[in-house]
């Protein structure tokens, strides 16, 4: 899905915010998603592409555009969902992988051994 524009809205939009589950991509931050903004900038020739966006709060899309910050996309072939490479001023690596479509691959949920075993001791069935 890709935008002649050089901002992200419509189904675009729409998709973006469900593909990051609202939540901003930033690897320590949970903060609501308030711009959907490129992964490589615009005026460095990023696209407006569903592969090259991302949401951000405000806070977080402000900040990855001082000096020394730097972000790509992994590539789709190193794995099978979104990701976001980047480092920081200081040479902090960080990485956001977007969250699971609900359903999981096969389309059943995924449960993690905790919650089978919490499922399993206390299931009135016998």
């Amino acid at each position: 899905m890709e935008s002649t524009s050089r901002r992200f809205d419509g189904p675009l939009a729409e998709l973006l915010t469900l593909r990051d589950a609202g939540t901003c991509r930033t690897p320590w931050c949970n903060a609501t998603i308030r711009h959907l903004d490129h992964v490589q900038r615009a005026t460095d020739a990023g696209p407006t592409t569903a592969a090259n966006g991302q949401g951000l709060c405000e806070r977080c899309n402000h900040v990855k555009e001082t000096p020394g910050w730097t972000t790509w996309v992994a590539h789709p072939s190193d794995t099978t969902r979104h990701e976001v490479h980047g480092v920081t001023e200081h040479l902090r690596m960080t990485r956001s992988t977007s969250p699971p479509l609900p359903g999981g691959p096969t389309g059943g949920w995924d449960y993690s051994p905790a919650e089978l075993h919490l499922a399993s001791t206390y299931t009135l069935a016998t």
